[in-house]
């Protein structure tokens, strides 16, 4: 129960206006629908392709569409170009999105010359998908060979999965590498 004056007034809030009331009311609106994943009136994410976010924020001046506006990035792949220095090129950009893409971060890496943003990808219309980085298999075997080569930036629920990948790749070039030795020592006789 409110009190006013050290009195209860018997009704919850009614220590508060009538306008005071309806103001936190809207604030709580605003709040509620702030927390809420949503589209971008300019798109998807230009980086990572997803379609909903709980933020959005403005994309770098070359990020844009194939008709040359604007792309947005969601607040995924913000807080991954937050940490690391303004990037100065769609290079430099490619970079983030591969530690966004697959959490490897190291200074002096270049993305590979295949891997390209979904504001870059021929077709991309802005649409975007309901998972990140889903917008072409060379995006998805880019990610899988580089969680299987350090399955610990892997998803933690995906992670056993990807050391069981490392372990038998492991295993096939240990037998290889037995195989051309033997074989070498075969030849040697």
């Amino acid at each position: 129960m409110a009190q006013t004056v050290g009195h209860g007034t018997g009704r919850p809030w009614a220590h508060l206006s009538t306008e005071q009331r309806e103001r936190v009311q809207q604030v709580l609106r605003e709040v509620i629908r702030n927390r809420q994943v949503g589209p971008c009136v300019q798109g998807a994410c230009g980086l990572c392709g997803r379609r909903d976010s709980l933020r959005w924020f403005e994309g770098y001046a070359f990020l844009t569409w194939p008709d040359g506006s604007p792309a947005p990035m969601c607040a995924e792949c913000q807080g991954v170009a937050d940490r690391r220095p303004a990037p100065q090129s769609v290079e430099e950009l490619r970079v983030i999105g591969v530690e966004c893409a697959t959490g490897f971060a190291q200074w002096g890496y270049t993305a590979p010359a295949a891997f390209r943003c979904y504001a870059e990808v021929k077709g991309s219309d802005g649409n975007g998908y309901a998972e990140p980085w889903d917008y072409g298999e060379g995006i998805r075997e880019f990610r899988d060979q580089m969680w299987t080569d350090r399955p610990s930036l892997a998803p933690a629920d995906r992670r056993d999965e990807y050391m069981r990948r490392a372990q038998e790749r492991i295993a096939e070039q240990t037998r290889q590498i037995q195989a051309r030795q033997e074989a070498a020592h075969a030849a040697a006789w």
